[in-house]
């Protein structure tokens, strides 16, 4: 059987301004990456990402990511069907402000 090879996405080189986008794992580095793309990106960005990674790929990642901004987190919250208490930042962000 073929092992199929991804392309990597081709994603803009802005969004990784102080990374050496030659060395970055795709794989290991998938929530930092998606992280850039959802808050920085453009939507042909966006486009490359659901290409690479797939959308229940992406739905594992974004919630880890630790500093969406409120209106990222809620388009991600609705776009991939995820409860906001099950992100990382929603979950820092209200024990931050208390009760």
């Amino acid at each position: 059987m073929k092992s199929v090879i991804k392309r990597k996405p081709n994603l803009s080189n802005y969004l990784f301004w102080d990374t050496n986008t030659r060395k970055l794992d795709y794989e290991s580095r998938a929530s930092f990456i998606l992280e850039r793309v959802f808050t920085m990106g453009m939507q042909k960005d966006e486009w490359e990402v659901n290409e690479y990674y797939g959308k229940e790929c992406i739905r594992k990642e974004v919630i880890k990511c630790k500093s969406l901004d409120k209106k990222t987190l809620n388009y991600l919250s609705i776009f991939y069907g995820i409860p906001r208490k099950e992100f990382a930042c929603y979950r820092k962000d209200v024990f931050q402000k208390g009760f």
